[in-house]
């Protein structure tokens, strides 16, 4: 396989591990909200294409809607991942910003979650919706 090749899509850091293909469920004031789904991939890019990892954070109403502005990506220098390690995320919505507080599940929970809210498609398919 070429050198060039992005069919590993594994990330190059093991310490983002934890945020491939996770779910959490949001809170804003004690209240559960939505969830945000997780992915982590390795991507070529930069200068000479080297090898690199990226994030992408999908928000969902717990009425299963999404606004456009409901998907981001994060990279190096990884913001929304350092919130996401102290359990808490700030989301940019086009009308103002957001403090959620973050509680990742696990087992069977985060299956039927990430079943229900998690990146199941190509990332452009989020993309400007408002489902």
């Amino acid at each position: 396989m070429p050198r060039w090749s992005t069919r590993d899509n594994s990330p190059t850091d093991p310490a983002l591990e934890k945020y491939r293909d996770a779910v959490a469920s949001l809170h804003l004031n004690g209240t559960h909200v939505g969830y945000l789904a997780t992915k982590v991939e390795g991507m070529r890019g930069g200068f000479l294409l080297r090898r690199q990892d990226r994030a992408w954070l999908l928000l969902t109403r717990l009425d299963g809607s999404r606004g456009r502005d409901a998907i981001q990506e994060d990279y190096a220098p990884w913001t929304s991942i350092s919130e996401l390690q102290e359990d808490r995320i700030n989301w940019a919505w086009l009308d103002g910003d957001v403090h959620y507080q973050v509680q990742w599940l696990t087992g069977e929970e985060r299956r039927d979650a990430w079943d229900r809210y998690g990146i199941v498609e190509e990332v452009g398919a989020y993309m400007g919706s408002s489902r």
